[in-house]
């Protein structure tokens, strides 16, 4: 509570890339990639005391990848995480 989120929309090598980095405890480099499986919780104890099912960043992962996005997640150099989102313009045909 009470940091700041960041938000920032900026072209990309591919595309549009949507970021979103936050201040918080972070996702340690061994549970990043298991962070958008279905069902999946990081094994933490601060996500044990918190309500919540595992579907958040699964149905993110769908969401993106129903608009041809892709999501990924890394550290933020100020603390906390990173998320990317990046958007890859479809040929009109």
């Amino acid at each position: 509570p009470g940091k700041p989120i960041d938000v920032t929309i900026s072209p990309s090598a591919t595309g549009i890339e949507l970021t979103v980095a936050d201040q918080g405890p972070g996702v340690e480099a061994g549970e990043q990639k298991n962070i958008f499986k279905k069902f999946y919780r990081t094994g933490t104890e601060w996500t044990r005391q918190k309500k919540g099912t595992g579907l958040g960043l699964y149905l993110c992962k769908k969401i993106a990848e129903s608009h041809g996005a892709t999501i990924r997640v890394s550290n933020n150099p100020s603390g906390g995480s990173k998320f990317a989102v990046t958007f890859i313009p479809q040929n009109a045909s």
